[in-house]
C-alpha cells in the first residue's frame, strides 16, 4: 500500500526518453492522476515543473527554419484525477 505525501517544496524535473523523431504522444501516470501530452510534432525534450499548486508541463520542438520561414504545432494537454 503506498500513501501520498503532499508536496512541500518545489519539483523540476526532465523527463528523458524522446528520440526527438517519433515520440509525440505519451502519459505519466501517478496513482489515479495522469498528464497527456499530444503534439503534431516530435518531442525533443520535456520537463516538469511542479509545485504543491502548480503543475507545468513543458515539451519542447526542434525546428530549424530559414530566414522569413514560418511553422506552426499543437501541443495539447489534458489532465485527469479521479473524483
Amino acid at each position: 500500500m503506498s500513501v501520498a505525501t503532499p508536496l512541500e517544496q518545489t519539483l523540476w524535473s526532465r523527463v528523458a526518453g524522446f528520440d526527438n523523431e517519433t515520440e509525440n504522444v505519451f502519459t505519466l501516470r501517478n496513482g489515479g492522476n495522469s498528464l497527456h501530452c499530444a503534439t503534431d510534432l516530435p518531442i525533443s525534450d520535456f520537463y516538469l515543473y511542479v509545485t504543491p499548486r502548480t503543475i507545468c508541463p513543458e515539451a519542447f520542438v526542434e525546428l530549424a527554419l530559414a530566414p522569413g520561414e514560418e511553422k506552426t504545432w499543437t501541443t495539447t494537454f489534458t489532465f485527469e484525477s479521479p473524483q
